[in-house]
């Protein structure tokens, strides 16, 4: 919980929260709580067991309300502190996003839907999910649909997940155990042919509708685009990256665990028949039964997959690949050091290590690069549905 400075009145109230937007904290007194002003006066008296603030960053007024206790029962307080609706909940949740805040209450298992200002809907619906925008992700007997925030349906409730995709106007929709992609008209986009469909973080610019995809157990990749959507990389792989940073924008790729690249617009630039893989300048570092060795993008060698290890300035090729002030590759071949040139040129041998612990002190901690990228990126084969149902209870 966030603390302010105190504000006491005969040594008997204790602030202890943060001020919102208007100005209104939670204070103690007599181990019962409430809300007061910063000038002091009492918008709330101390007359609950509990008060929550909510603590998530957003933009909203309605993310600055409190959720107040009493005798297992749950009340609403607004941003201005006041108590609105005057409704004693079963149970209480916020549903948000980073710049929006609404909340959904329960009482004799029926499910109401407010806002800050107090305006209350009786509603249908077994549970509120999430919001996002002026919509929220809603479930109805078992089934996922989307709302607005004055409680018109935009997607009816027949999908088993729903998402949004990269924009708001399409959403990612699993039916039935196939995936496919739907626009805010329920029109289909892309059709439930899929096992999965992810947005990736290699796309930029105009590629910015590109999914990975999964398709009879095989991954790949579509581009889409308003109404109309193709097959990139075709589903014929065993796992596919979903970005690549560092180096040409585009995916790795894995068959029968051997590792390749293609390109965004689905040329296979590197065949999958490394043991490892990774971008580096103007190409990838490989592995394959053991050794280590560069190629450029066309698969030419620059330096002979004949090392123990090669390292480059990986942290420099992420944040500032414009600076090319002494970019050059630490080579360990048979217990000696070496330093390559960008182009394949030996520049140094017999290199004290301890010049290139002081040069790159976290070297030997980053040995095993290839092991922590294939961690972080790799979209692998989905075998069990991801379907959402309703808890068993609601409290």
């Amino acid at each position: 919980m966030l603390f302010s400075s105190a504000f006491c009145q005969n040594g008997k109230i204790e602030v202890l929260t943060n001020y919102n937007v208007n100005r209104n904290a939670i204070y103690s007194s007599q181990n019962l709580y409430g809300i007061i002003n910063e000038d002091g006066s009492k918008t709330i008296a101390a007359e609950f067991d509990t008060i929550y603030k909510s603590e998530r960053f957003c933009y909203s007024e309605e993310c600055q309300c409190f959720i107040a206790e009493k005798k297992s029962q749950y009340y609403f307080i607004n941003y201005k502190g006041q108590l609105k609706p005057r409704i004693a909940f079963d149970s209480l949740f916020m549903i948000s996003d980073f710049r929006n805040s609404r909340y959904s209450g329960y009482k004799n298992d029926t499910l109401y839907f407010f806002k800050s200002n107090g305006q209350i809907i009786t509603t249908e619906y077994d549970r509120m999910l999430y919001g996002t925008g002026s919509s929220i992700f809603t479930i109805k007997n078992e089934k996922l649909g989307l709302i607005d925030i004055d409680n018109n349906i935009i997607i009816d409730f027949e999908y088993d997940n729903l998402k949004y995709a990269r924009h708001n106007a399409y959403l990612i929709a699993e039916k039935n155990g196939k995936v496919g992609v739907i626009d805010l008209a329920n029109q289909i986009i892309v059709p439930f042919d899929f096992e999965q469909i992810v947005p990736t973080l290699a796309s930029i610019g105009d590629n910015d509708k590109e999914f990975v995809i999964q398709q009879n157990g095989k991954m790949g990749t579509i581009n889409m685009d308003s109404s109309y959507w193709r097959i990139v990389i075709p589903p014929e792989y065993d796992a596919i990256s979903g970005w690549c940073c560092g180096g040409p924008h585009g995916h790795y790729i894995i068959k029968n665990g051997k590792e390749g690249f293609a390109t965004v617009d689905g040329k296979v630039i590197i065949e999958p028949k490394f043991e490892g893989l990774n971008e580096t300048y103007g190409g990838f570092i490989v592995q394959e039964n053991n050794k280590t060795g560069v190629i450029n993008l066309k698969g030419d060698t620059i330096i002979p997959l004949e090392n123990d290890l090669i390292y480059d300035d990986f942290e420099k090729l992420i944040f500032n690949p414009e600076d090319t002030l002494d970019d050059k590759f630490i080579v360990l071949r048979s217990d000696n050091w070496m330093y390559y040139s960008m182009n394949g040129t030996l520049i140094q041998k017999d290199v004290d290590i301890k010049e290139i612990k002081k040069e790159k002190p976290f070297l030997i901690e980053y040995m095993d690069r290839f092991k922590i990228v294939r961690a972080f990126c790799l979209i692998k084969i989905k075998t069990a549905s991801s379907r959402v149902n309703v808890p068993a209870s609601k409290n």
